[in-house]
């Protein structure tokens, strides 16, 4: 494998599977060449180079960099080879290819190395000069290495090479989300949080360049930080002005038309094609189309954008305000006076911002709320600053408090949104920031009780309004009392009173009127039953309400507080109470594609979304490395309330690996730490600081903690958290709490407590055949470590009862895991037969059916149809050369019942 290595100051990072094609193409006696196509930013060149500086012991490298002002200047790339040729010999390619050749072979010496011929920029070599370097690579008297963007490519005497199969292609793809995270930590040296490399991946859409532009600029502006050994944004994302001299650099090879129109788009996208046509004209928005600038989208309505979002602040700071205000005038004349889309509105006002002109309120207040939401925190609060009627106050402050609540600093959200609260003079006024005051309490961790008091204080002044406008009294009364009612909500999960929280619940949802909510009303509701059930240990209900809530929310929202992540947070939580693990994956797959800049503030919620994933699985190493980045990443900026916990998980897997000192620190650090937030989130630290402590003293007063804790859960409306303290109990080889156990996750839902129960029963049967279930339940479950476990105590039962046949079922099993697990073990025959033969999932159907389970019964404790249970069985049957159950007991870990004998 070719390694990794700094070039020009531009890390390699996925391009080693290239860079090694690519040598070994050009070692090939029947290839004539390579092509590197790739996006403007791909490294072509940088991968080009290393390629050559590889190959330079055994080859004599040459260079030839094609360039647009050679584009159209006959054999101009070639002139420096060409000095020696007659003038009469100037149109003539073969007289131009021998000349060439001569003075190839004398400059280097190509009777002891051949030559290869590094052709960079060959988008725009003129025909002439790609014609000479075909024939060179075509008469194999050179090899070429060529790199050319994807559009409009090489030219087709070159692209002949490929097409007649002398050269091979390769296409450089965007970075993906690891290798940019892996690019970062090269570059930056230390560890990157997870969160903001994803950032800087979305933002640069994989672009290596522009990667190392966001990192340069980040660092620059001190977004971008290092803190404690983490590197993490503790500020906005820059807007890529660093790429002003790279987009003045191609500025300078355009046209005046063409420069004309890319300045329109930057200044205006997206917008319709047809505005800039009529303007600049179709051929200058064709070029700028070829020259990857810009793009063209949308079906009914064409509109441009530029080739990448980045590049628009680098060339809106290349144009002069007077140029701008002419621009503005031009395209404004074939233009609608206001976009309908977020974005096209986002844009037109900022423009009009940038050019001092004055905009209405009600279209800056549309614009800061949109910009709040997608954390665009600068345009939020330059927006709302500009507002100025008496109307419209109240909520200007509202929007410039969630910035700073995006920003993660929650005293100067609550300084402006404390004043305010209930104290407006219409509805919209109490409403406006009512949800985001809570959150912002929550986050100060001010007490539930404060949260209460907001809502009776929400009532009186809903009946101040009401008494005002007599006409609406009965509307304005309804509203109000849903948002009290809100407040509520957040006020009992805040105090972890789930029963109350149940009762309250319960009463909105068989309101009279409840079909007159607003959406944002009804999302809320939904969001909270989630929670209610996931706290009883119901993760399968909650999720249905959840996706109930994510489909109501898809128009979107006017309030300002934050519904997306509100739901994604609880929805991952859910999967993680259920078990499910890929669906885990997948949501934060989509949490890090649909949250933009807003990775910033919440995406501490995906380290402990993993972390909690890591440490379900016993896989405490690998959770530390998690949780240890997203300690930092939440304690600046935690609108989840989330530190606690994070912190809690970290001193459990450090002081399960035995890092006392470690975990010490973390200790320390907890304790001093406030207590806000959510009640739940709160006991799962708590469960898991018990657990830790017991790990590091060993002296049983951390298992009292967790006894305390477990008791203190011990309500039907806490069970996920109670049978989460009752497993760390169990972890601890403590049994005093197993008839508990097995109660509580009997009553649970999910894969999860599945595997616990089956596990529980293990334990409280103590034979091998049930030791056998619980770890292929717990393996079903990624609970590797433990299945191995129960693997191994089943294997010693059934050797010390005889049983041969489930000791090396049992075998088979442990050895499974170990290979899971990266540990390879040396297999006996009969399990390596039973391993063969049949898949982890047919092994734990027939593992129940050997037991005496009915298909409907296996179904039920495997969360899966009876169809398939019988499918798997059948199939089973056939691979082991039986006709069915009944002989299933005679060739367990044997492939055949004449093996018996």
């Amino acid at each position: 494998m070719i390694g990794t290595k700094e070039l020009g100051g531009r890390t390699l990072i996925g391009r080693e599977h290239i860079i090694e094609g690519a040598i070994n193409a050009i070692r090939s006696p029947g290839m004539g060449g390579v092509f590197f196509i790739g996006d403007s930013g791909f490294g072509k060149s940088v991968t080009s180079r290393r390629v050559a500086e590889l190959l330079q012991q055994e080859m004599s490298v040459m260079n030839v960099h094609a360039s647009s002002s050679l584009a159209k200047v006959p054999f101009g790339v070639l002139a420096p080879f060409l000095t020696d040729l007659q003038i009469d010999e100037g149109n003539s390619p073969v007289s131009i290819l021998r000349a060439m050749w001569t003075r190839l072979e004398q400059s280097h010496h190509l009777k002891s190395h051949p030559l290869l011929l590094v052709v960079d920029d060959a988008d725009h070599l003129d025909e002439g000069s790609a014609t000479v370097i075909a024939e060179l690579a075509t008469a194999g008297w050179a090899k070429v290495l060529i790199t050319s963007r994807q559009q409009p490519g090489p030219p087709q005497d070159l692209n002949r090479l490929w097409y007649d199969g002398i050269a091979e292609r390769f296409e450089l793809p965007p970075l993906s989300r690891d290798q940019v995270n892996q690019m970062c930590q090269t570059v930056l040296g230390d560890v990157v949080a997870a969160s903001s490399s994803d950032i800087l991946w979305r933002s640069s859409q994989g672009n290596p360049m522009l990667v190392q532009v966001l990192l340069d600029e980040s660092r620059e502006s001190g977004s971008l930080m290092l803190q404690r050994g983490v590197w993490l944004f503790a500020g906005d994302l820059p807007r890529g002005s660093a790429l002003k001299d790279v987009m003045r650099r191609r500025f300078l090879r355009l046209s005046d038309a063409e420069r004309e129109a890319l300045q329109l788009v930057a200044l205006a996208e997206p917008v319709d094609q047809q505005a800039v046509v009529a303007i600049s004209g179709a051929a200058a928005v064709a070029a700028l189309v070829e020259h990857q600038l810009i793009t063209i989208t949308g079906d009914a309505v064409r509109v441009l954008r530029l080739w990448h979002p980045l590049y628009g602040e680098a060339i809106r700071t290349l144009v002069s305000v007077p140029r701008s205000l002419v621009l503005r005038a031009q395209l404004l004349t074939e233009l609608a006076e206001e976009p309908e889309d977020t974005e096209g509105l986002l844009r037109r006002v900022s423009w009009a911002l940038d050019c001092g002109l004055a905009v209405p309120d009600r279209l800056l207040i549309r614009a800061a709320t949109l910009a709040s939401q997608l954390f665009d925190n600068d345009l939020a609060q330059r927006a709302a600053a500009q507002v100025t009627g008496p109307g419209y106050q109240l909520r200007a402050q509202v929007i410039m408090a969630r910035a700073h609540y995006n920003r993660g600093d929650y005293s100067a959200a609550a300084a402006l949104l404390e004043p305010g609260f209930a104290t407006g003079s219409t509805l919209e006024d109490l409403v406006d920031g009512s949800l985001l005051w809570g959150s912002t309490r929550s986050a100060l961790q001010h007490p539930a009780e404060e949260l209460l008091r907001d809502a009776q204080r929400l009532r009186a002044a809903g009946k101040r309004v009401a008494a005002a406008s007599q006409d609406e009294s009965v509307l304005i009364l309804r509203k109000i009392e849903d948002h009290s009612a809100l407040h509520e909500l957040m006020a009992l999960s805040a105090a972890g009173d789930f029963s109350a929280l149940g009762d309250k619940l319960q009463v909105l949802e068989h309101h009279s009127q409840a079909h007159l909510r607003t959406t944002e009303t009804k999302v809320f509701i939904l969001v909270m039953r989630a929670e209610w059930l996931c706290a009883r240990g119901l993760p399968l209900q909650a999720r249905v309400k959840l996706e109930q809530a994510s489909g109501l929310f898809q128009g979107g929202s006017e309030q300002v507080f934050f519904f997306a992540e509100f739901i994604s947070l609880r929805l991952v939580l859910c999967l993680l109470d259920a078990g499910d693990w890929k669906g885990v994956d997948a949501a934060l797959e989509r949490f890090v594609v649909d949250s933009g800049r807003g990775l910033i503030p919440f995406g501490g919620g995906f380290y402990v979304a993993r972390c909690f994933l890591l440490l379900r699985q016993q896989r405490y190493a690998q959770a530390l490395d998690v949780v240890l980045a997203g300690v930092e990443a939440v304690r600046n900026n935690d609108p989840q309330q989330l530190f606690q916990l994070c912190v809690a998980m970290a001193f459990f897997a450090s002081a399960a690996l035995g890092q006392v000192a470690a975990a010490r620190q973390l200790l320390a650090e907890f304790e001093v730490a406030g207590h806000g937030g959510p009640k739940l989130t709160r006991w799962y630290a708590d469960a898991f600081m018990a657990a830790g402590k017991e790990y590091c003293a060993k002296d049983g007063t951390g298992l009292d903690e967790l006894h305390d804790v477990a008791d203190l859960l011990s309500d039907d409306a806490t069970k996920a958290v109670e049978l989460q303290a009752l497993f760390l109990c169990i972890s601890l080889n403590d049994r005093s709490r197993l008839p508990r156990f097995l109660s509580v996750a009997a009553d649970c839902e999910g894969p999860w407590a599945a595997a616990l129960l089956a596990y529980g029963q293990a334990l409280d049967d103590g034979g091998a055949a049930a030791f056998i279930r619980a770890a292929e339940t717990l393996r079903a479950v990624a609970l590797t470590p433990l299945a191995a476990e129960c693997f191994g105590v089943a294997s010693r039962l059934s050797k010390r009862d005889g049983d041969i046949r489930n000791a090396a079922w049992a075998e088979a099993g442990r050895n499974a895991c170990s290979n899971d697990l990266g540990q390879p073990q040396a297999q006996s025959p009969e399990a390596l037969n039973i391993q063969k033969i049949l898949t982890p999932r047919e092994r734990a159907i027939t593992s129940l059916a050997l037991e005496g389970l009915t298909d409907r019964q296996i179904a039920d404790q495997l969360h899966s149809s009876v169809r398939t249970v019988e499918g798997h069985l059948y199939r089973s049957y056939a691979k082991l050369g039986i006709a069915g159950r009944q002989e299933l007991g005679f060739v367990v870990g044997l492939t055949s019942p004449n093996a018996l004998h």
